[in-house]
């Protein structure tokens, strides 16, 4: 199945994520996020919600821990007129050196206002390397 406007929806979160996580635009940053956000499968074993959410990104953008964050593999799974769901692996790369490699399902609705924001988000599973060992592994 062809569905270019939900693509397009998705293509659109996905580089306003990474815009705003690069820029360090907190305010930006989170009106991409629900204020009912739940994450589930999280490495820590902490649920977070928005104010988890929140308190996580400032304190990566005050310590400037994040160089950025990029999606690739992008599948949809279900669409209806206020959800997509969808399953993407999601890169994070460190300041010092981390990549951070998740494999997320991630369901976007449009709220009230019109705007879509992700109202869940489930780590299906994830790896940390350094960037060394990327490297080398790349020849």
């Amino acid at each position: 199945m062809h569905h270019p406007e939900e693509t397009h929806i998705i293509y659109e979160w996905q580089e306003a994520m990474s815009r705003t996580i690069s820029s360090r635009n907190l305010s930006n940053h989170m009106e991409l996020i629900s204020k009912k956000i739940e994450v589930f499968g999280n490495p820590s074993k902490d649920h977070i919600n928005y104010t988890g959410w929140y308190k996580r990104r400032k304190n990566e953008f005050e310590k400037q821990n994040v160089v950025c964050v990029s999606y690739a593999n992008t599948k949809i799974r279900t669409i209806t007129q206020r959800r997509i769901i969808f399953n993407v692996n999601e890169s994070i790369v460190g300041t010092d050196g981390r990549i951070i490699m998740l494999n997320l399902d991630v369901i976007l609705e449009r709220e009230d206002d019109d705007q879509w924001r992700l109202v869940e988000q489930n780590i299906r599973s994830w790896k940390h390397y350094k960037m060394d060992e990327v490297m080398a592994s790349n020849g």
